[in-house]
């Protein structure tokens, strides 16, 4: 009996282990073990680019919408002058707005995708491969073109598994 005992003991904690291990590796793959911390933040910095994009678009569009008006009303009561912002002046802001989020996006994507790259775990080099499909960054970036080739992943993932 205690044979039986014992052995059920270890299924039981066989299981408890694969819950572990399945957890650890949901953890792992969402970025959020400690091993990845410094990638998860890169990929907030890339989203806050993104969101910074947004709003700028957004003043873009408000923008726009008040010169439709403004001109409208004054199409309709040419005799009265109202004063208002000139839309230049907001293209121009966002002009210069756009630039340094463009200019950030590019560096924080290029340094994501080098941190992809260098990653043991082949489905995280395949990622990097994928959000660069059209090879932009690789062309602008010379350490991703010696990093992103099948020959350095298939070397990273080989001394992974040393």
């Amino acid at each position: 009996m205690s044979v039986y005992l014992r052995l059920f003991n270890h299924l039981c904690r066989a299981k408890h282990m694969e819950y572990v291990a399945t957890a650890a590796w949901i953890m792992t793959r969402a970025l959020l073990d400690g091993d990845s911390r410094d990638m998860l933040s890169e990929l907030r910095a890339i989203f806050e680019q993104v969101l910074r994009f947004k709003e700028v678009q957004d003043e873009i569009f408000a923008g726009a919408l008040k010169e439709i008006d403004a001109r409208a009303a004054e199409k309709k009561h040419p005799t009265v002058k109202v004063s208002r912002p000139s839309f230049a002046n907001t293209v121009w802001k966002s002009q210069a707005s756009l630039k340094l989020i463009s200019d950030s996006y590019e560096r924080f994507v290029q340094h994501f995708l080098l941190s992809l790259a260098n990653q043991s775990d082949g489905d995280l080099q395949g990622l990097g491969l994928r959000l660069d499909f059209s090879e932009y960054y690789k062309r602008q970036n010379s350490q991703l073109r010696t990093s992103m080739t099948f020959q350095n992943m298939r070397h990273a993932s080989r001394m992974s598994l040393l």
